[in-house]
């Protein structure tokens, strides 16, 4: 509302599970090239968004970003990569740039 942007907003359980779906998906068309690809559950459930996708997560940007090559569109990460900073959780998530203003902006 800040900002007058608007977004939505999802949550995953599991970055790994959703890069072992996808690998297991390209796995699946190498094995069986004249065979219709599957197309991975995250490719499937973002094919239809508009925009960039931005992945907030409070763990080093690496775990949301190994889901990138499945990502159909414009993929951003945002994370905490780092380690010895010791501080409130809005301060350190305002140093490491995954708060809202970084999200937003």
């Amino acid at each position: 509302d800040d900002w007058n942007v608007s977004a939505d907003v999802w949550s995953v359980t599991s970055w790994n599970e959703l890069r072992r779906d996808g690998l297991a998906a390209e796995e699946e068309a190498f094995l069986n090239p004249g065979q219709p690809a599957r197309t991975p559950f995250v490719t499937q459930q973002l094919e239809g968004a508009t925009g960039p996708i931005v992945a907030v997560t409070d763990y080093m940007k690496a775990i949301p970003d190994q889901i990138r090559q499945f990502v159909p569109n414009e993929f951003a990460t945002l994370g905490a990569d780092g380690f010895g900073f010791s501080d409130t959780r809005a301060a350190a998530r305002r140093y490491f740039k995954n708060d809202t203003h970084s999200i937003v902006v």
